[in-house]
């Protein structure tokens, strides 16, 4: 979708591996793993946070694999604290779910879509495994688990049509493409009756994924959604919706009807770009 930012349509492509999409391959979801939790902060062995984006977690394996998305570089700093990521973090912080936490074992590993990427491993000298997105996934460098490797022993072919509904934006996307989403979620809440929007009903309704999605993210992402509404409010929304006193709810004061073209317009003038607003 156009302003999707890079990071984002990785997460995207990451994710896809691990459901069944249209178009994109199921390599991690074909092996028995699944989403365990979205943009976690993890505290390692030295007492470091890092914020890897995704965990996914095999409970036949007893294995997780914790995935940064990286849209530039890989920082050295960055990657010696991943380094002292040891399986407490997961199963102490993160809460993995598996039969037996106490074999779970791990995998830290990036993702990325350019060349840059592999440049500044080799500059870092980086051997954990990074999944390189072209128009193929090729993984370089080994995993622990054979069953990983084999299943990415061969460059797999990618479709140009990536899933990027998984995860549509984060809390730091373009402002024009988190209202996007948020006013079809709006208009079509209206054309079911609903004269009532809580942020959180909005966001689940918008985000298949919002249950593994860690909570300090939520909170930013929720924040991001209100401040977009607040704009709108000043202006094409003035005299149309208002926030309920102390309640991160938003409630419609006309007919849903004339609430709905307002709506409708807004989406038309976002999707043609008539209507851009600053991050």
């Amino acid at each position: 979708m156009r302003g999707l930012s890079e990071h984002t349509l990785l997460m995207n492509q990451i994710m896809g591996l691990c459901i069944k999409t249209q178009d994109w391959p199921s390599t991690l979801r074909d092996i028995g793993y699944r989403i365990e939790l979205i943009e976690p902060s993890l505290i390692n062995l030295e007492g470091k946070i890092v914020n890897p984006d995704v965990i996914f977690t095999s409970n036949r394996l007893l294995h997780s694999l914790i995935v940064d998305c990286k849209s530039g570089t890989i920082d050295k700093e960055q990657y010696e604290k991943y380094l002292k990521v040891e399986r407490e973090s997961l199963v102490e912080q993160a809460k993995v779910n598996v039969h037996n936490p106490r074999n779970l074992s791990i995998d830290v590993c990036f993702a990325g879509n350019n060349e840059k990427l592999m440049r500044s491993a080799e500059i870092v000298g980086c051997d954990l495994p990074i999944l390189l997105f072209q128009d193929k996934l090729i993984v370089y460098n080994k995993f622990s688990k054979n069953e990983l490797n084999s299943a990415f022993s061969e460059p797999i072919p990618l479709s140009n049509r990536p899933p990027v509904s998984l995860y549509p934006f984060g809390d730091e996307d373009n402002s024009s493409l988190i209202a996007l989403y948020v006013f079809r979620s709006l208009f079509k809440r209206t054309l079911k009756g609903f004269d009532e929007h809580p942020i959180e009903d909005i966001l689940q309704e918008i985000h298949p994924l919002w249950r593994y999605i860690e909570e300090s993210k939520k909170k930013k992402i929720r924040n991001r959604v209100n401040g977009i509404i607040v704009v709108f409010g000043r202006k094409e929304l003035k005299g149309y919706l208002s926030r309920v006193k102390k309640k991160p709810v938003w409630e419609v004061t006309k007919s849903l009807q004339a609430f709905g073209k307002v709506c409708d317009k807004i989406i038309d003038e976002l999707e043609t770009q008539s209507r851009i607003i600053d991050k």
